[in-house]
Protein backbone atom coordinates (compact mmCIF):
# COMPACT_ATOMS: atom_id res chain seq x y z
CA UNK A 1 0.00 0.00 0.00
CA UNK A 2 2.79 2.35 1.08
CA UNK A 3 4.04 1.99 -2.76
CA UNK A 4 1.21 2.53 -4.37
CA UNK A 5 0.40 5.68 -2.32
CA UNK A 6 4.00 6.69 -3.58
CA UNK A 7 3.74 5.89 -7.10
CA UNK A 8 0.46 8.02 -6.67
CA UNK A 9 2.23 11.05 -5.30
CA UNK A 10 5.13 10.59 -7.70
CA UNK A 11 2.41 10.32 -10.88
CA UNK A 12 0.42 13.68 -9.47
CA UNK A 13 3.88 15.35 -9.38
CA UNK A 14 4.88 14.13 -13.00
CA UNK A 15 1.22 15.97 -13.79
CA UNK A 16 2.12 18.88 -12.31
CA UNK A 17 5.08 19.37 -13.68
CA UNK A 18 3.95 19.00 -17.03
CA UNK A 19 0.53 20.93 -16.77
CA UNK A 20 3.42 23.94 -15.06
CA UNK A 21 5.27 23.96 -18.40
CA UNK A 22 2.25 23.63 -20.30
CA UNK A 23 0.80 26.61 -18.19
CA UNK A 24 4.04 28.62 -18.45
CA UNK A 25 4.34 28.40 -22.55
CA UNK A 26 1.22 29.04 -23.21
CA UNK A 27 1.45 32.24 -21.62
CA UNK A 28 4.05 32.93 -24.00
CA UNK A 29 2.48 32.32 -27.00
CA UNK A 30 -0.23 34.06 -26.08
CA UNK A 31 2.05 36.92 -25.29
CA UNK A 32 3.79 36.47 -28.66
CA UNK A 33 0.46 36.58 -30.39
CA UNK A 34 -0.74 40.05 -28.65
CA UNK A 35 2.30 41.33 -29.67
CA UNK A 36 1.84 40.07 -33.54
CA UNK A 37 -1.59 41.41 -33.24
CA UNK A 38 -0.80 44.55 -32.58
CA UNK A 39 2.24 44.94 -34.55
CA UNK A 40 -0.74 44.52 -37.35
CA UNK A 41 -3.33 46.79 -35.88
CA UNK A 42 0.00 49.37 -36.07
CA UNK A 43 0.13 48.40 -39.62
CA UNK A 44 -3.54 48.40 -40.87
CA UNK A 45 -4.00 51.81 -39.27
CA UNK A 46 -0.71 53.20 -41.23
CA UNK A 47 -1.98 51.70 -44.21
CA UNK A 48 -5.26 53.25 -43.95
CA UNK A 49 -4.15 56.59 -43.17
CA UNK A 50 -1.94 56.34 -46.65
CA UNK A 51 -4.79 55.45 -48.47
CA UNK A 52 -6.95 58.61 -47.13
CA UNK A 53 -3.65 60.58 -48.42
CA UNK A 54 -3.99 58.96 -52.01
CA UNK A 55 -7.73 59.36 -51.63
CA UNK A 56 -7.31 63.10 -51.07
CA UNK A 57 -4.45 63.48 -53.52
CA UNK A 58 -6.41 61.82 -56.49
CA UNK A 59 -9.51 63.81 -55.67
CA UNK A 60 -7.54 67.05 -55.85
CA UNK A 61 -6.22 66.10 -59.57
CA UNK A 62 -9.66 64.96 -60.35
CA UNK A 63 -11.07 68.67 -59.23
CA UNK A 64 -7.94 70.16 -61.40
CA UNK A 65 -8.87 68.43 -64.60
CA UNK A 66 -12.40 68.55 -64.53
CA UNK A 67 -12.00 72.96 -64.37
Amino acid sequence: MEIATGLVGLALTALAIILGYIWRTNGRYIRALEEGRRIMMEEHKTMMEGQGEERRIMMEGHKTIME
